[in-house]
């Protein structure tokens, strides 16, 4: 009977040990895996269609890379093969590591990453449908999906359910939403069933996740209808019936008003362009409707940009009877004076942004040559030249705040607008 005891608690001290051995080895999976982050599947692909095509705001690259790859550390963005990126907003862009769709990096201008955020489903994916607007991103988390979820500046993912809703009302497929979005701005969506059918209602929320209007008020029903149609500093328009609302406070009023009290950087703040009868018309006042800068006195005006800082874009087309047609830039102040003499620039400019004092003019040749210029509102000129290689050039250079994203032979660089090459 000894014998026997002896057998048994020999076999148990052995199970104890055998059973210590697997749970540190599994705590050092847990570790590891912790420590990389959700690792990616290789059965993931995106849904049918194309996913990557997403919002205009990023480009693609191609390449394929390991399966498993681990995430670098620090600037180390050599072990990236970096197929997906958003353009800065706030000193912040999201990349994707090769087939990773459910994951994005976030960087900073150093190529610094400063998180990474995983989709909560391994086979889901997340693309950028707005960058950083007030300290939180939108992204879309399902092609298919109805909404966005928000992601703040550390990487914590935002869904609907958090703030009482269904639905963030920020999609790719509609710029309106953006556009409020980029405001500071969003609506959300709550939707509730019972045996009568269902009923969504509508709340506005500003970008920091504080309540404007909530689910119950009626008035966020019907400003949701029109408030996408002009959006001015933090007010909703309504021209058609001279109304707005203060998206701040969620105060109605009438526009008349609105003009005695609202405070404007620059009178041109205000101003919008108008074209008419195949030809540009001039600036009129979107808030009283008057006629502000006339434009029919010039014959060759050929395109005209939004007045910021005070100032705008004109290009003049010409026709030259030896070389064939001629283009020039200047740049038009409140007064409806010119800054500078108008300088000749490449024929196939178009004026695509402007920061700080400085426009960004831009054109692409059938041979995927991209001509690139950047113009003071003196008149400096600076130009350069980029080779594009790929099928999806037409889709490859992105403006935004102070950079220029442009995809390259399977590879993402940054400019800044002095065109030197930040990352």
């Amino acid at each position: 009977m000894k014998k026997i005891l002896i057998a048994l608690l020999v076999l148990s001290m052995l199970l104890a040990c055998a059973s210590s051995l697997a749970a540190c080895d599994s705590s050092k999976d847990s570790k590891k895996d912790k420590a990389d982050g959700t690792k990616a599947t290789t059965s993931q692909t995106p849904p049918s269609g194309d996913p990557e095509a997403g919002s205009g705001n990023e480009t693609q690259a191609g390449g394929d890379v390991d399966d498993n790859p681990v995430a670098p550390e620090g600037n180390d963005l050599s072990k990236l093969d970096v197929t997906y990126a958003s353009v800065f907003s706030e000193g912040k862009a999201f990349i994707r590591n090769a087939k990773e769709y459910g994951r994005l990096h976030c960087i900073d201008q150093t190529g610094k990453i400063l998180f990474t955020v995983n989709h909560t489903n391994k086979d889901g994916y997340l693309y950028v449908v707005e960058g950083f607007r007030d300290g939180v991103a939108a992204l879309n988390p399902n092609q298919m999906y109805a909404g966005a979820w928000l992601c703040d500046e550390k990487g914590n993912l935002i869904e609907a359910s958090a703030i009482g809703a269904s639905a963030i009302l920020i999609e790719e497929t509609n710029e309106d939403s953006r556009e409020l979005f980029r405001a500071g701005y969003f609506f959300a969506k709550k939707t509730t069933t019972d045996f009568s059918g269902s009923v969504d209602k509508v709340a506005l929320f500003n970008n920091k996740l504080e309540v404007i209007l909530d689910f119950s008020t009626e008035l966020a029903e019907t400003y949701h209808h029109y408030l996408y149609g002009e959006i001015y500093q933090h007010y909703a328009l309504d021209l058609n019936n001279g109304n707005y609302m203060d998206l701040r406070t969620g105060k109605v009023g009438k526009i008349d008003d609105l003009l005695k009290t609202i405070k404007l950087d620059h009178p041109s703040d205000a101003w919008i362009p108008s074209f008419s009868g195949g030809s540009w018309v001039g600036y009129y006042n979107r808030l009283t409707g008057e006629k502000v800068v006339d434009l029919e006195k010039y014959d060759t005006l050929d395109d005209c940009g939004n007045f910021e800082d005070g100032k705008a874009p004109l290009i003049f087309s010409v026709h030259d009877s030896v070389v064939g047609t001629k283009k020039f830039f200047t740049v038009l102040n409140e007064s409806g004076s010119f800054e500078f003499d108008p300088v000749e620039i490449y024929a196939g400019y178009e004026v695509k942004h402007y920061y700080n004092g400085v426009y960004v003019l831009y054109s692409i040749s059938g041979n995927d040559t991209h001509e690139f210029a950047v113009i003071d509102s003196k008149g400096n000129v600076k130009e350069m030249t980029l080779e594009s290689v790929g099928n999806h050039f037409q889709i490859s250079v992105k403006f935004v705040d102070d950079c220029i994203m442009f995809r390259d032979n399977g590879t993402v660089q940054y400019y800044n607008f002095k065109l030197e090459r930040v990352l």
